[in-house]
C-alpha cells in the first residue's frame, strides 16, 4: 500500500559578524550563521515519523575532530534512530530519548553541511510543535530550529469500552492501531491480549 507522506519544512538564513575563517574558539556560534532546514513527514496516523535535519556550518565558523555538537530534542517525541551524512563525516548516536551527539572524525571546513535523518516516535497525547536545538561547546546563543507547520502526531488509544470501536471508532487509534471493527472490539474484550493487527 503506497503511503501519502505530508512533509512541511521551516527554513532560516541568519548572520553574524565576520571573523576569522576557520577558526572554532570556545565562545564561537557555529550554526546561526547557516543555512538550517527542519522537514518532517507523517505515514497515516502512525506515531512513528521521520524527519531530516540539515546544519550548515557558518562561513568564518569549522569543526575539529571530535567536537562534539549536541542536539536536543522539544515536544511530545523521541528519537528512534539516525542516520548521518552530509559533506563534513560524522558518527551520531542517541544519548538519551531526547538528545543525541553528532561527532566529527576528520576536520569540518567552514560551510560544510552535517545532515541527520531521523527516525522518531510520538510519546504524548499532546501532539503540538517539533523543535530540535543542535550546540557545540560553548556555542551560545543556542539556535532552536522548529518544523512550525509540522505538528507531532498525537497519540490516540488504547479503547477502553468495545463502544468506543463501533461507527468507525477503531479507524481513530493508533496506540495501537486496528485493521478493522472488529478487531478492535477483540482488543478491548480480551484485555489487550488479543493483540491489534492494524
Amino acid at each position: 500500500m503506497r503511503i501519502r507522506h505530508i512533509a512541511a519544512a521551516f527554513v532560516a538564513t541568519l548572520t553574524i559578524g565576520v571573523g576569522m575563517i576557520g577558526v572554532s574558539p570556545a565562545s564561537a556560534v557555529h550554526f546561526t550563521g547557516a543555512t538550517t532546514s527542519k522537514v518532517c513527514a507523517t505515514s497515516g496516523n502512525s506515531l512513528t515519523f521521520e524527519c531530516v535535519l540539515t546544519l550548515q556550518l557558518s562561513a568564518n565558523r569549522s569543526l575539529a575532530t571530535g567536537q562534539a555538537v549536541n542536539v536536543a530534542l522539544v515536544g511530545n517525541a523521541a528519537y528512534s534512530s539516525i542516520v548521518v551524512t552530509g559533506t563534513c563525516s560524522a558518527t551520531g548516536v542517541i544519548t538519551t530519548p531526547t538528545s543525541l551527539t553528532i561527532t566529527p572524525t576528520a576536520p569540518c571546513a567552514a560551510g560544510s553541511t552535517i545532515i541527520v535523518t531521523e527516525t522518531l516516535t510520538a510519546t504524548g497525547t499532546g501532539g503540538g510543535t517539533l523543535c530540535q536545538s543542535p550546540s557545540t561547546a560553548g556555542h551560545t546563543p543556542i539556535v532552536t530550529l522548529c518544523a512550525p507547520n509540522f505538528t507531532v502526531p498525537l497519540v490516540v488509544g488504547p479503547p477502553t469500552s468495545a463502544d468506543e470501536c463501533k461507527k468507525d471508532g477503531w479507524m481513530a487509534f493508533n496506540n495501537p492501531a486496528f485493521k478493522n471493527q472488529g478487531d478492535c472490539v477483540s482488543f478491548v474484550v480480551t484485555g489487550g491480549r488479543n493483540p491489534a493487527n492494524g
